[in-house]
């Protein structure tokens, strides 16, 4: 099931956190992010160069990938 989510200050600054921390696109880090903010899953269709040595940083990342490398 897709919806939109209206963006909120909260999701804003916890993007913002993720871009220092992770380095990683900043509409990632907003996916993530949102993924968060609603108890649910970031969904990506695969492993980006700039994610791979990055993505364990999240803590308890809501992030899955379609493809696998």
């Amino acid at each position: 099931m897709v919806e939109n989510v209206e963006l909120t200050h909260d999701i804003a600054l916890r993007a913002g956190e993720l871009r220092k921390l992770l380095r990683i696109a900043l509409t990632d880090c907003y996916v993530i992010a949102t993924a968060e903010s609603l108890n649910s899953i970031a969904l990506f269709l695969r492993i980006e160069k700039e994610m791979r040595n990055r993505i364990g940083l999240i803590g308890r990342p809501p992030v899955e990938f379609l493809v696998e490398d």
